[in-house]
C-alpha cells in the first residue's frame, strides 16, 4: 500500500497562464495547464474576496439585519478558507467522518487505520476531542486553524498522503461543546463521510445537518453495523430506506458503503487475517477503502475542490440575490404624488395651527398695516388717518403691549414708546419669545405625525420603512425642519406685507391714484373754499356767517372722509381679508419648504438603491463568470455520485 498517489493525465501541449487582476472581468476559456488551474483559480478568488468585502464595508440602504452579517461573514471566511488551501503546491482532500452517538465513527476510522487511534467504547460520547488522522509529511501549520487544536495522529501511509480524515464529536451530543466543534470543521470538510446506523442513519438532528450542508460539500454515505441489519423482519432494509430518501433529496448514484467496521477492528485486534471469514452477505469495508486510498485520486481530489468551491460561489449567488433590493425607479412618480398631497394636507394644517396663534394679534397686525399704509401719505390726510389710527387702536397696546416685548426678541435695549420709530417688517412685530416655542411645539408634533404618515403612504407602493427611517431622524435629530418652518413663515408674512403695500397690477395703479387724489384733494379743497370765501368777502361784499365759515373745515373733512371711505372700500385692511391672504401665501410657502425638504430624500433614496443594485448585479456577474472559467477548465472526475440535483 506504498503506492503513489495517481495523477492527472498529462497537460496539453498549449498551457494557459494564470490570470492577472485585469483578467477578472473576463476570464478565458482557452486551454490551461492542469498545474495552473489552481494558481489561476486563486488569482480570481482574490480578486473576488476583495470586491465581496469593499461592497460589504459600504453603507447599504437597507441595513443588513444580524442574520445576514452572519451569514455572509461565514461566507467570506469559508472563501477565505478555500483560498488558503489553494495556495499548497498540491491540494489536501478533508474527508469528516460525521454522524450520531453510537454509529461506529470512531471504530470506522480505527479500521482503517488499522490501529486504535480513535477512542471507541460503550461510553457515550465517546469522542470528545476530534481525532485528525494525517500524512507525517503535512505541517500543522499548513492545517486549518479549525484542526491545529485537535489530536494529531500522524502516519507514513503514500497512499493517504494527500488525504485527512478526520472523526468528529457526535452531532447530537448533548454537551454543546462537542456540537460546536463539529460546526468549527464542516465548513472546511471536502467530503462529509456521513455515517449511520441501523438505527441513526435518518434521525431528525443529521438530517437536517445534512440538509444545510449538501450544497455546499460532497456528501458519501456509510451504513455501519450492517451485520444488525440484516433481519428476517418485513419491510424496507435501512439501507434500501435510506437510498430512497437520498433519491429524494437528488442523489441519482448515491455512494453508499454498507459496513461491519467493528468485525474488521476485532480481527485487527485478534492478529487475525483480514478480511474476516464471518462478514456478513455484501458488506462493504473494502469497497470504501479502495475507494478512499485510490478512488480518490488527484483527479478526483481537484474535481471536488473545484466543485467545492462552485458550490461556495452559488451560495453565494443565492445570497447576494437575496439581497437585492427592488427596482424603485418605477414607483417614483407614484411615491412623489402620494407625498405632495400629504405635504399639501400638512401644510394646510400647519398653516391654519400657525395662524391661530396669531388671532390674538390681530388688532396689533391691523395697527402695523395701516402704520404702514399712512406712511404713503403727507399733509392733512397723513394727520387725518394718524388720528384715526389711534383712535381705532387705542386700546390695543394696552390690551397686547408687543412693543415693550420687543427688546427681549430683537437684542435692543431702547425703549418702545409712542415716538419710536416705526416698524419696518411684521415679523419684527410679532412676539416670536412668545410664539416661538408654541409654534415649534406645534410644528414638532404635527412634524412626527407627517414622518408616520410619509411611511404608512410609502409602505404599500413598495418602499420600506428601512429606507426612510434614517432620513426622518436625521430630520428630529437636527432640527432642520422647525428652522426652515420659522423662514416660512417670514416669508409669509413679507409676501402679505408685499401684496398689500406694493400691491402689483391695477391694484398698484388704483392705490396710486388715491394716493395721489388723497394727498392734494383736501388741501385743494380748503384752498378752494377759503377762496371762495374771500371772494365773496371782496369782490361781493358778503360778510359770510358761521355756516359759511364752517364750510372751511367741512368740506376738506368731507373729502378726508370721503378718500378714506374709498380707501377702506377699494383697497381693504382689516383682519378678516389679512388673515385669509396670510394663509394662502403660508400655506404655499409650507408646502414649499416641505416639498424641498422631504422629496429629496425619494430622490436619494432611489439613487441609492440603484446603486446598490448596480453594485450587486456586478458582483453576481463576476461570480457568474468565475463559475464558468471553473466549468470550462477543472479537471473532470468520477464525482457524480457525492453530489445531489
Amino acid at each position: 500500500m506504498n503506492e503513489q498517489l495517481p495523477t492527472a493525465g498529462p497537460a496539453p501541449a498549449s498551457a494557459g497562464s494564470p490570470p492577472g487582476p485585469s483578467d477578472s472581468a473576463a476570464p478565458t476559456n482557452a486551454p490551461l495547464d492542469p498545474a495552473a488551474f489552481f494558481p489561476s483559480l486563486t488569482a480570481l478568488l482574490r480578486i473576488l474576496e476583495q470586491s465581496l468585502h469593499q461592497w460589504f464595508d459600504r453603507p447599504h440602504p437597507f441595513p443588513l439585519s444580524a442574520v445576514q452579517k452572519a451569514q455572509l461573514l461565514q461566507l467570506f471566511e469559508d472563501l477565505r478558507r478555500q483560498l488558503d488551501l489553494l495556495a499548497a503546491e498540491h491540494p489536501l482532500l478533508l474527508i469528516v467522518f460525521m454522524g450520531g452517538t453510537g454509529v461506529g465513527k470512531s471504530t470506522l476510522l480505527n479500521a482503517l487505520a488499522g490501529a486504535p487511534i480513535a477512542p471507541a467504547d460503550v461510553q457515550r460520547p465517546t469522542t470528545r476531542e476530534p481525532v485528525v488522522y494525517l500524512h507525517h509529511s503535512i505541517r500543522p501549520e499548513r492545517l486549518d486553524p479549525a484542526l491545529r487544536l485537535c489530536r494529531l495522529v500522524p502516519h507514513d501511509r503514500e497512499e493517504l498522503r494527500h488525504k485527512i480524515l478526520v472523526d468528529t464529536p457526535d452531532l447530537d451530543s448533548n454537551v454543546p461543546e462537542n456540537r460546536d466543534k463539529l460546526a468549527a470543521i464542516l465548513p472546511i470538510a471536502d467530503i462529509v463521510l456521513y455515517v449511520g446506523s441501523q438505527e441513526k442513519y435518518h434521525d431528525q438532528l443529521g438530517w437536517e445537518l445534512f440538509r444545510q450542508q449538501r450544497r455546499r460539500r460532497a456528501f458519501a454515505f456509510v451504513l455501519n453495523k450492517w451485520d444488525r441489519c440484516l433481519t428476517d423482519e418485513e419491510g424496507l432494509r435501512p439501507d434500501e430506506d435510506l437510498l430512497r430518501d437520498l433519491q429524494a433529496e437528488g442523489f441519482t448514484q448515491p455512494r453508499l458503503f454498507r459496513t461491519a467496521a467493528h468485525r474488521w477492528v476485532q480481527a485487527q485486534q485478534a492478529g487475525q487475517p483480514v478480511p474476516p471469514p464471518d462478514l456478513p452477505p455484501q458488506e462493504q469495508f473494502l469497497e470504501l477503502r479502495r475507494w478512499i486510498e485510490w478512488g480518490l485520486t488527484r483527479r478526483e481530489i481537484e474535481a471536488i475542490k473545484a466543485r467545492g468551491i462552485e458550490q461556495l460561489l452559488d451560495t453565494l449567488s443565492h445570497t447576494l440575490q437575496s439581497l437585492m433590493p427592488a427596482d424603485l425607479q418605477p414607483l417614483l412618480p407614484r411615491l412623489q404624488r402620494a407625498w405632495e398631497n400629504l405635504l399639501a394636507e400638512q401644510a394646510q394644517q400647519q398653516s391654519a395651527s400657525l395662524l391661530r396663534l396669531l388671532d390674538p394679534y390681530q388688532a396689533d397686525i391691523e395697527h402695523y398695516f395701516h402704520e404702514r399704509d399712512q406712511q404713503r401719505f403727507r399733509g392733512l390726510m397723513a394727520a387725518y388717518l394718524r388720528a384715526t389710527v389711534w383712535l381705532r387702536h387705542s386700546g390695543s397696546r394696552l390690551r397686547h403691549p408687543l412693543r415693550s416685548a420687543l427688546p427681549s426678541f430683537t437684542g435692543s435695549a431702547r425703549r418702545h414708546d409712542a415716538d419710536a420709530a416705526p416698524l419696518d417688517s411684521l415679523h419684527q412685530l410679532l412676539p416670536w419669545e412668545g410664539i416661538g416655542p408654541l409654534a415649534a411645539s406645534s410644528l414638532s408634533s404635527r412634524g412626527q405625525d407627517l414622518a408616520h404618515r410619509l411611511l404608512l403612504a410609502a409602505q404599500p407602493l413598495g418602499l420600506p420603512a428601512a429606507l426612510l427611517q434614517p432620513y426622518l431622524d436625521q430630520t428630529r435629530s437636527t432640527g432642520e425642519g422647525e428652522r426652515r418652518l420659522q423662514q416660512a413663515i417670514a416669508q409669509a408674512l413679507q409676501d402679505v406685507e408685499r401684496e398689500f403695500l406694493e400691491a402689483p397690477g391695477p391694484r398698484r395703479l388704483l392705490r396710486r391714484l388715491l394716493i395721489l387724489v388723497a394727498n392734494y384733494a383736501p388741501e385743494l379743497a380748503f384752498l378752494a373754499t377759503a377762496a371762495i370765501l374771500l371772494w365773496q368777502f371782496i369782490v361781493q361784499q358778503q360778510v359770510p356767517g358761521l355756516f359759511s365759515l364752517s364750510l372751511v373745515l367741512l368740506i376738506p373733512l368731507l373729502v378726508l372722509v370721503t378718500l378714506h371711505l374709498l380707501l377702506h372700500l377699494l383697497l381693504p385692511l382689516h383682519w378678516e381679508l389679512l388673515r385669509q391672504r396670510l394663509q394662502h401665501h403660508l400655506q404655499k410657502r409650507l408646502h414649499q419648504e416641505l416639498c424641498e425638504q422631504y422629496l429629496p430624500w425619494l430622490d436619494a433614496i432611489v439613487r441609492q438603491v440603484r446603486e446598490e443594485r448596480q453594485q450587486l448585479q456586478e458582483l453576481l456577474e463576476e461570480l457568474r463568470r468565475i463559475r464558468h472559467w471553473i466549468t470550462a477548465h477543472a479537471t473532470q472526475g468520477e464525482i457524480a455520485g457525492l453530489y445531489g440535483q
